[in-house]
């Protein structure tokens, strides 16, 4: 590490006080990032950014069925045992809250390796 100057001073990468915790209340309906934790170039999962304006939905994998139809050639249905066994593939994605501007120290925003089905594979 360089060494500092005579007259200056180490600035901290952030001004986030140090008593700030995102995680004060874990029943809140949104999960901030704490950006004094960033550690690569991937959000880890627990510590992805999530709003939820609405009640998340209970999903019975079972009986869940993707259906594509519409101005398709031909309307199909998948379950999600048939999208696990097609070839996935990875791709790094960033994402911001639109609000992020308007809030302070909330670290609305995450980096994340999603993997799955392209959906032009999808035929």
């Amino acid at each position: 590490m360089p060494a500092l100057a005579q007259s200056d001073e180490d600035v901290p990468f952030t001004d986030i006080p140090k008593t700030f915790n995102p995680a004060a209340n874990p029943n809140a309906p949104t999960r901030m990032l704490d950006i004094r934790k960033i550690d690569g170039p991937f959000t880890p999962k627990e510590q992805f950014f999530a709003t939820q304006h609405f009640t998340q939905p209970d999903v019975d994998a079972a009986a869940y069925r993707l259906k594509l139809t519409g101005l398709v050639t031909k309307p199909q249905e998948f379950t999600l045992a048939d999208l696990k066994a097609m070839k996935a593939m990875e791709m790094p994605v960033g994402y911001e809250c639109s609000g992020n501007s308007a809030r302070s120290m909330e670290g609305l925003s995450s980096c994340g390796l999603f993997k799955g089905v392209r959906l032009n594979a999808l035929e």
